[in-house]
């Protein structure tokens, strides 16, 4: 920082020395000219909970013969995913694919949901969202590496790209 002295003995700051103090009061974001505004693709891979539906013969032992068993079985599928995140004047959605809501959801509005408890800093966005009452997947997404987690009901890993919607990617 260069200070130079008036004629009247006061130290007077140049116009590099105001600048840089200026950046220094600025927050980290502004500094870094981080982005505030994003359109991220995130592909990757996650686990969902599967419905199937069983249809079949059991032996029923108080009846001494097979009857036929119809239900629905549960289990958690491995699946590949790509997610879309917008997140524009600090407000923020995502859309899932269909196949990993679940089928009781609520909030959709044409598969996007709105973003919750929306973090951005120069080094993470996070937040939350609501697929329904007892299903509130949380998100990080690390802005250094692109690398996505969703942690709830249903769980994804993968890598986000930035996207410029108007424009053609090649």
């Amino acid at each position: 920082m260069k200070m130079r002295r008036s004629n009247s003995g006061v130290a007077v700051l140049t116009s590099s020395a105001l600048a840089l103090l200026a950046a220094m009061t600025m927050p980290a974001s502004a500094e870094e000219g981080a982005r505030t505004d994003f359109d991220l693709i995130c592909s990757g891979s996650g686990e969902h909970l599967a419905s199937h539906d069983t249809y079949g013969y059991e032996w029923d032992r108080e009846k001494h013969k097979y009857v036929q068993h119809d239900g629905v079985q549960y289990n958690r599928e491995q699946m590949q995913a790509t997610f879309q995140v917008e997140i524009h004047d600090g407000e923020g959605r995502i859309r899932p694919p269909k196949s990993i809501a679940p089928p009781l959801s609520s909030g959709s509005n044409g598969g996007w949901w709105q973003l919750h408890d929306l973090s951005i800093t120069p080094d993470r966005i996070q937040g939350s969202f609501k697929f329904n009452g007892m299903n509130v997947p949380k998100i990080s997404i690390d802005r250094r590496s692109g690398f996505m987690t969703m942690k709830g009901s249903e769980t994804f890993e993968g890598t986000c790209t930035a996207v410029e919607p108007d424009q053609n990617r090649f």
